[in-house]
């Protein structure tokens, strides 16, 4: 049995879609929800975020302006998605306001991390394929001198997660009911959110220990996205 990746970005836009069809369906467009407000605010914050750790950022856009934009997008196709049709400049201009001084901490924050890409001091990241076809995203925690960490993430067309598949490795031990999940197996712990995401400290270990560390977390993501 497979258990359906959780998105939290997934589930704030599907609430924003249940939020506007109900103003719809009492008649009540021009009613403004602060809870609709909310999520569209955490949509904006988390795509600021993304955009913030991408190598190139915003390319020269405001880091604010571009992430409201993608995010109406989304919004928008997915309304259109469901035969709903609402107003969102109000909560745009809300949002706007609302996030500008985050918004320009990230942006403090975003070129400082482009400086230390440029002068080699972080750890690498990297897009793998896996066995099964998926795709992921594999980062170096830490300053590249002291990686204190290995995160995988699935990318977006990995829906389902395949916790069974891990349960039947003989020398793995999955310990937990319900997300997050620890699997020990090699002196290794690797933690299993429920988006997908596998952690695994390397904090002090040798170089040759790390890519040990590496390995089996290819191994993991392999079957758990599989």
């Amino acid at each position: 049995m497979k258990t359906k990746r959780v998105s939290v970005d997934s589930e704030r836009l599907a609430a924003i879609v249940e939020m506007a069809g109900a103003l719809v369906q009492r008649n009540d467009r021009k009613k403004y929800a602060l809870s609709l407000e909310f999520a569209l605010a955490e949509l904006v914050r988390s795509e600021m975020r993304r955009i913030a750790q991408q190598p190139h950022g915003g390319g020269g856009r405001d880091l604010l302006d571009l992430a409201l934009d993608r995010v109406l997008h989304h919004v928008n196709e997915s309304l259109r998605g469901h035969h709903l049709s609402i107003d969102l400049g109000r909560y745009a201009d809300t949002v706007r306001d609302k996030l500008r001084f985050p918004a320009k901490e990230m942006q403090d924050l975003a070129n400082n991390l482009a400086v230390s890409r440029r002068e080699h001091k972080l750890g690498a990241k990297e897009e793998v394929a896996a066995d099964s076809g998926r795709h992921c995203i594999v980062h170096e925690l830490g300053l590249r001198e002291a990686i204190q960490g290995l995160l995988a993430e699935p990318t977006d067309d990995c829906h389902e997660l395949n916790i069974d598949g891990l349960r039947e490795q003989g020398s793995w031990r999955l310990q937990g009911e319900w997300f997050p999940y620890e699997l020990i197996t090699e002196d290794f712990v690797f933690v299993i959110d429920d988006d997908g995401s596998v952690f695994v400290s390397t904090e002090n270990l040798p170089p040759e220990l790390r890519e040990k560390a590496n390995g089996l977390l290819r191994r993991v993501v392999d079957l758990l996205y599989a």
